[in-house]
């Protein structure tokens, strides 16, 4: 049994403070200040495992203050988390309906192959930015290694009821990104002023960190505003709808016992 997620690297380490922590395999020596990756969110944190493997557990720790902080500074995240074989299709393992912090624990008794992890970033009640300490993924179940405090959140995964993300992530920048890939092919092929290219392609590394903020920020309302309102709103027609013939139905027999 391993940690197959230990001194992988982060994706996105560019937009990520601290970048290494979150996989440097300490979870006990964090603070205020360090010890932990941070991000603004709405952002990812993916985490490539470098191959697939099947993994049985998945677990990471939310920055909580440790105890002589918590009691003065209360904070919940909200995130989801997700997996992938290939890095485009993606399944959904869990989304936070209430504020957590803390350890994290996902199992999953039959095992899942995945390559990534990601854990999308939505929300912190303290400030803007959301921070982990540490995130660990397991290739066997049995004997996992202690953690220095209970799990906040402890989840079984059916792996038979994990459903595919609906929305394709971020395909604006994906697209700079395909662009990119060719023009650094162009580069290769020397058929250009490479100096040209690299303006280029710097301009396309802006517009796609652009484009990856605006997307993050216009998923995060989606599914954490949009979705729930617009459920809500379907919820209350309907209950309008019943309320109207069930109105009809009683001023029907009220009718009827009036005149029989």
């Amino acid at each position: 049994m391993s940690n197959v997620a230990l001194h992988k690297k982060l994706e996105e380490e560019k937009n990520v403070r601290n970048p290494k922590a979150i996989t440097d395999g300490d979870f006990t020596n964090y603070g205020p200040q360090d010890g932990y990756s941070a991000i603004k969110f709405p952002g990812y944190f993916t985490i490539d495992l470098e191959e697939c493997h099947k993994i049985f557990c998945i677990r990471f720790l939310l920055w909580d203050g440790k105890e002589t902080v918590l009691l003065r500074e209360p904070r919940a995240y909200k995130y989801s988390l997700l997996i992938s074989e290939d890095n485009i299709t993606w399944k959904v393992l869990h989304n936070t309906d209430q504020g957590v912090k803390g350890w994290q624990e996902f199992k999953i008794p039959d095992g899942i192959k995945l390559r990534y992890i990601r854990v999308f970033a939505l929300h912190n009640t303290a400030c803007s930015e959301f921070h982990i300490v540490e995130l660990e993924a397991y290739d066997d179940i049995e004997n996992l290694p202690p953690l220095n405090k209970a799990p906040t959140t402890t989840i079984t995964v059916n792996n038979s009821n994990i459903p595919l993300q609906t929305d394709a992530p971020l395909p604006i920048q994906k697209k700079f990104n395909e662009v990119i890939s060719k023009l650094n092919d162009v580069k290769a092929h020397g058929v250009m002023d490479n100096k040209l290219i690299d303006e280029l392609i710097g301009d396309m590394q802006i517009a796609s960190n652009d484009a990856r903020d605006i997307e993050q920020v216009y998923e995060a309302i989606n599914r954490r505003i949009i979705g729930p309102i617009h459920h809500e709103l379907k919820r209350s027609s309907k209950i309008s709808k019943w309320s109207f013939w069930i109105g009809v139905i009683s001023l029907f027999f009220a009718i009827i016992l009036k005149y029989c």
